[in-house]
């Protein structure tokens, strides 16, 4: 077997004392004499695995062989009766395994919390500086939008959404508010509208959201778009007399279902909502259905409801005619005349200047 008392055992000068009596029990099992009676190289293999587990189980002992490994000649085992001894100047090296250090819990915990914290320095910071980014940036679009600066507003409103933090929501309702009621930019709208549904957390919300779209839809003339829209808000609960407003006008004045526009118009009057648009509306579809004294009677309410609607008069006017009753439609077209329908005073002065019948 090799002299190097590593090699006898069959392990590495880094092994743990742990390691090295493993491979030394290993071995002795292997090479007992009581294994093999009668066999002398059994019996000295085994006394030599013994001598080197001797050795390199002892600390001190192993600490000056590992030296003499680097000094040949230097180490000579205590048993032989020859002392320990050191090269002169140097003192024999330490044991060349220092004991793993052992930190208390109070250290460990001190330990995890510095960590905790680097983290929350590191990683959470920047997602601070962000999110008190997008606060003021919403903050100065309030301000602008307060002294009339509406498209610096927009502005503001739309860098707020360009970045993570508190304000999105409020960023999206603002700017598509501005686009629709102030500015009408209905292409800009819809791209706070998406931006709104993204941050969306309840249906009271994305009901807001979807009558907006219907408003830019209607901007767009994509009136099936904004009619589409208008019922998603109404399903989610949208406040019903907003969407009753917008549907009859989208109803009747642009997709020209009359029939249904009149339900809405009839909610509205018996909510007294709206009044003076809601009667002149009810008017309109009357009229386009033929249902000429209702007409007349709705155009009537609506003047009541607003001294001097001059579309009231102006479609009056036109009812009266096919009823042959020249006087009043004459005293309707002058009405609407002098409120500023340009198309009634050519049409009073051609029927009604010379005479006030009307052929």
């Amino acid at each position: 077997m090799p002299d190097n008392y590593y090699d006898i055992l069959g392990v590495s000068s880094s092994s743990t004392t742990h390691e090295i009596k493993k491979a030394y029990r290993k071995l002795a099992k292997r090479y007992h004499p009581d294994l093999h009676p009668n066999n002398p190289l059994f019996e000295n293999e085994f006394k030599t695995i013994n001598k080197a587990y001797e050795i390199l189980s002892d600390e001190q002992k192993r600490a000056n062989y590992d030296y003499s490994l680097e000094a040949p000649g230097f180490y000579a085992p205590e048993s032989e009766g020859r002392p320990s001894q050191s090269r002169p100047g140097y003192a024999p090296r330490a044991y060349y395994r220092q004991k793993k250090r052992e930190y208390t819990p109070t250290a460990w915990m001190y330990g995890k919390l510095f960590i905790i914290g680097f983290i929350m320095v590191v990683i959470l910071g920047p997602i601070g500086l962000l999110y008190q980014s997008t606060v003021v940036q919403y903050e100065n679009g309030l301000e602008a939008e307060n002294k009339g600066s509406y498209y610096l507003a927009l502005a503001h409103y739309s860098k707020s959404l360009s970045m993570w933090g508190g304000r999105n929501l409020e960023s999206s309702i603002r700017g598509a508010s501005l686009c629709i009621y102030k500015l009408n930019e209905y292409n800009e709208a819809q791209y706070f509208i998406k931006k709104g549904f993204s941050y969306s957390n309840n249906d009271s919300i994305r009901s807001l959201f979807h009558y907006y779209a219907g408003l830019s839809y209607i901007g767009l003339k994509e009136f099936d778009m904004a009619l589409n829209e208008f019922k998603v808000a109404e399903k989610l609960h949208y406040s019903p007399d907003s969407l009753h407003y917008r549907e009859a006008d989208l109803l009747a004045y642009e997709l020209n279902l009359y029939q249904e526009a009149l339900v809405h118009y009839q909610y509205l009057l018996d909510h007294n909502l709206f009044l003076a648009t809601s009667w002149f509306g009810k008017g309109w579809c009357e009229q386009n259905l033929q249902l000429v004294q209702e007409a007349i009677e709705s155009y009537n309410e609506a003047i009541y409801h607003r001294q001097g609607y001059a579309m009231a008069y102006y479609y009056r006017g036109y009812l009266h005619v096919n009823q042959q009753d020249s006087s009043s439609a004459c005293s309707d077209f002058k009405n609407a005349a002098l409120l500023g329908i340009k198309q009634s005073e050519s049409i009073y002065h051609y029927y009604c200047t010379d005479s006030t019948q009307i052929n």
